[in-house]
């Protein structure tokens, strides 16, 4: 297809391309039964924790903080912005306070969210 390249451009850590999406990606969702994280990524859920406040735990805290320590690999005293402040937003803040950020900005059309 024109204008589609698999190549990615590469800046500071990001990664962007224009390629499809891979097989993995579009492939059929993997058996319950398995495993798909590491034993690091485990915390124990106190049972009275409704499922939808627990998911953020698998999804928005692992994602939004890896987006800064792995994906952006922020350095100390680096500037973030952090545009959109839902499940992942919010928790690439406290990525970026643990990298070391020196300034972080959060911006979010809803004022609530600030």
């Amino acid at each position: 297809m024109p204008g589609i390249s698999a190549a990615p451009t590469t800046r500071r850590g990001f990664a962007v391309s224009t390629a499809l999406p891979s097989p993995e990606l579009s492939a059929p969702p993997r058996s319950p039964s398995r495993p798909l994280g590491h034993e690091n990524q485990l915390v124990v859920v106190p049972p009275e924790l409704p499922f939808p406040q627990a998911s953020i735990l698998g999804c928005g805290t692992i994602t939004g903080a890896g987006s800064v320590l792995n994906t952006a690999q922020v350095a100390p005293g680096e500037s973030v912005a952090v545009i959109g402040l839902g499940g992942v937003g919010l928790n690439a803040v406290p990525g970026a306070a643990i990298a070391g950020a020196g300034t972080i900005i959060a911006i979010d059309r809803a004022a609530e969210k600030l």
